[in-house]
């Protein structure tokens, strides 16, 4: 009964880490990068958006009240696509802060006489 159990444990161990390594080859190898040439790609499809709908709008194919909701829409998810992007690169290459991490110098005090 001993030795069943052992040989079970071995084989579910080898069956973790075979999953364990599958899983490995499955995600981005740089996540962060990954994300944020994703945000950089929807910030240019929101671009291609906005030029679309102002087009529209100079040939006369939709209203005022529509462009301006379509337009604004557009712009504002052109708009966060890039900041997620640029805070994604930012995280990506910056390392992470910890508790010994130096801090910068306080600015010098200045002293008024009034």
């Amino acid at each position: 009964e001993a030795q069943a159990l052992r040989m079970r444990l071995a084989d579910d161990a080898a069956a973790y880490e075979a999953l364990l390594a599958r899983a490995r080859t499955l995600e981005p190898a740089d996540a962060l990068a990954e994300a944020a040439r994703a945000y950089e790609a929807r910030a240019r499809e929101c671009d291609q958006t906005s030029l679309a709908v102002l087009d529209r709008w100079q040939d006369g194919k939709c209203d005022r009240p529509t462009f301006l909701e379509e337009y604004v829409e557009a712009r504002a998810a052109h708009h966060e696509a890039r900041v997620l992007a640029k805070l994604a690169e930012i995280k990506r290459t910056r390392p992470p802060l910890t508790r010994e991490s130096p801090r910068p110098p306080l600015p010098p005090r200045t002293r008024s006489y009034g």
